[in-house]
C-alpha cells in the first residue's frame, strides 16, 4: 500500500481538485492522509466531507504549526510501504501512483520520482504524446544528478519513498526550503533510485508566493539550507561533494539575483554571498557538468565580484 501525505492549509479553492486527482489514480491501494494544519478557511470540512465518502481517506485535524511539522504528523500515521506528498494545490495525473510503484518494482528500488510542470490554469495540463524514458541510477549518483539540477529538481514532492527511510528523516519546524534540506537525503538513504522524465506532477504557480516576497528569514533559509547541504555532502564522495557546490551556486545567486539591493538592506550577508560564490567559483569553472552560461557568471564573479554581475544584469535589462 502507498501512503499519501497531503498537508492542508487554507486551501478552499483548491483542495477539491488536488483530492479529486488523487482518487482518480489507476493504482487503488493507496490510503490518503490529509492533514489540517489549522485552517481558517472551509478547507478542514472539506477534507471532513472526503473521509466520510471514501474509507481509505483519513483526516488529522492540528492546530497551526506549519509545513514541515504538517507533512512530520502525516508521516508518523501512514500505514503504507511507501509515502508521497502531494501540496494541496497541486494536481497529479492519473498513472502517478502506478507508474512510480511500478518503477520501483521493475528496477527493485527505495526510491521513484518522475518529471512535473508547472501550471496556471487546468486546462495548460493537456495530455501530450511524447515519449519518456525512465533509468536506474545509484542513490549517490542519483543525488549527485539531482543537486547538479539534471531532474526533478529539490522538491519533496513528484518522489514515491520507501516508508522506513520517510519516517527516519523528519522536516526542520520552523524553516522555509524545507525541502532543500531534506530531499537530497532521500536519494542518499536509498541504494538505488529509478527515475523517469515524464512529467506526472503538476506544481500549481498561485500568485503572491511566499518565497520571493520581503528579504528577511526566507532567503536567509534558502542560504543555510545551501550550507547544511554541502556540510553534508562533504564526507560522501568527491562527486557528490561537487555537486553541494552547484546546489549552493544555484541557492546562493538565487538570492543575489532575486534581491539586487542586498548590498544596501542586509551587508554582512551580501558579503558572505560575495565571497562563497567567489569561492564555488574556483570549484565550478572547470567542471564538466556546469553549462558555458553558468560557467561565464562564475567568471565574471571570480574576476570582477558580485557588484559588476549585477551591474551587467541591470544594463541587460
Amino acid at each position: 500500500m502507498i501512503s499519501v501525505v497531503v498537508p492542508v492549509y487554507n486551501v478552499e479553492k483548491y483542495i477539491k481538485r488536488c483530492v479529486d486527482s488523487i482518487l482518480n489514480q489507476s493504482f487503488k491501494d493507496f490510503e490518503l492522509i490529509l492533514v489540517d494544519d489549522g485552517s481558517k478557511d472551509s478547507s478542514g470540512d472539506i477534507c471532513d466531507e472526503y473521509a466520510k465518502q471514501h474509507e481509505n481517506i483519513h483526516v488529522i485535524h492540528q492546530q497551526n504549526q506549519g509545513l514541515s511539522i504538517t507533512r512530520n504528523r502525516g508521516t508518523e500515521s501512514a500505514a503504507g510501504d511507501f509515502v508521497t506528498y502531494i501540496d494541496s494545490d497541486d494536481l497529479v495525473s492519473d498513472d502517478y501512483l502506478e507508474t512510480l510503484y511500478n518503477l520501483i518494482q521493475k528496477y527493485n528500488t527505495e526510491v521513484s520520482c518522475c518529471g512535473f510542470k508547472f501550471f496556471t490554469y487546468q486546462k495548460e495540463l493537456e495530455q501530450d504524446h511524447a515519449s519518456y524514458s525512465d533509468y536506474c541510477l545509484t542513490g549517490n549518483q542519483a543525488m549527485a544528478d539531482m543537486l547538479y539540477g539534471k531532474f526533478h529538481g529539490s522538491s519533496a514532492c513528484a518522489i514515491l519513498i520507501k516508508a522506513s527511510i520517510a519516517k527516519s528523516i523528519q522536516y526542520s519546524p520552523g524553516k522555509f526550503h524545507e525541502d532543500d534540506l531534506i530531499s537530497f537525503r532521500y536519494y542518499g538513504a536509498a541504494k538505488n533510485v529509478a527515475i523517469t522524465n515524464k512529467p506526472m506532477y503538476f506544481y500549481f504557480q498561485r500568485e503572491g508566493s511566499i518565497m520571493h516576497s520581503e528579504y528577511g528569514k526566507i532567503a536567509k533559509d534558502e542560504l543555510d539550507a545551501a550550507d547544511y547541504i554541502e556540510n553534508t555532502c562533504k564526507s560522501i564522495s568527491k562527486e557528490v561533494y561537487k555537486a553541494s557546490l552547484f546546489k549552493k551556486y544555484t541557492n546562493y545567486i538565487s538570492v543575489l539575483f532575486t534581491y539586487p539591493d542586498l548590498k544596501k538592506i542586509d551587508l554582512d550577508t551580501y558579503k558572505k554571498v560575495s565571497s562563497e560564490l567567489k569561492r564555488i567559483a574556483t570549484h565550478l569553472i572547470f567542471d564538466s557538468k556546469v553549462g558555458k552560461k553558468t560557467k561565464l557568471i562564475l567568471l565574471i564573479i571570480k574576476i570582477f565580484g558580485c557588484s559588476t554581475l549585477l551591474a551587467l544584469r541591470k544594463i541587460e535589462k
